[in-house]
């Protein structure tokens, strides 16, 4: 018997800063600030990080919409390439997660927050269809 523990592979970072090493790799958590969430998708990090951001200052993403960005919506032509933020404010959903991840830094520049306060923690992807186009 033995008390031995094989080392835990420590998981990938990044931040908004150096996004491009996300190729291949899957989200577990991210953290903004001094908040910590599990996610299981880009996705849901995603949105996540969009309802904090409303809810620091609303008039930021609400004058998105308003500047007709397509990026962001009031009435969305078709919701399900949409994710509603809150109050009827949506973001646009079926994008690659480089492109979320370039949405986020130009937030985090509307917001005056420097970019590595969101970092993201990653593992490798373990589906067989790394190289698949699916792009949520």
């Amino acid at each position: 018997k033995t008390d031995y523990q094989p080392p835990q592979k420590q998981m990938d970072s990044c931040t908004l800063t150096n996004y491009e090493t996300v190729t291949g790799k899957e989200i577990v958590y991210f953290r903004f600030g001094d908040m910590e969430q599990p996610v299981s998708s880009w996705k849901e990090m995603y949105q996540s990080v969009l309802q904090i951001l409303y809810e620091k200052d609303k008039s930021i993403l609400i004058h998105a919409v308003l500047s007709e960005d397509k990026k962001f919506s009031k009435n969305p032509a078709e919701i399900s390439k949409y994710v509603e933020i809150r109050d009827g404010i949506y973001a646009i959903i079926q994008t690659s997660t480089r492109e979320k991840l370039a949405i986020l830094k130009k937030m985090f520049h509307f917001y005056n927050f420097p970019e590595d306060d969101l970092l993201f923690y990653l593992r490798e992807n373990t589906e067989s269809d790394v190289g698949s186009s699916k792009r949520y």
